[in-house]
């Protein structure tokens, strides 16, 4: 799903790159956040989509800090 929305993301700022100034926010699950890989696969996902980094933005909620600080 990541990819899926990336690509999209990329291909509308090319689209309308001088109209538009677009990111994209991800909120991450606690599972998601406890994933050995999970920076691994957001580099690939960024690299293959052709996104900027600076234009992902990951949202980690309170309650996934409390989960991480429960453990």
């Amino acid at each position: 799903m990541l990819k899926e929305a990336c690509r999209q993301v990329r291909e509308w700022q090319e689209v309308h790159r001088r109209e538009l100034s677009l990111t994209l926010n991800v909120n991450v699950s606690a599972c998601q956040f406890q994933e050995p890989n999970l920076v691994k696969e957001i580099r690939k996902t960024l690299k293959e989509t052709g996104l900027a980094p600076q234009d992902l933005k990951l949202e980690i909620t309170e309650s996934v800090m409390m989960h991480d600080a429960r453990t």
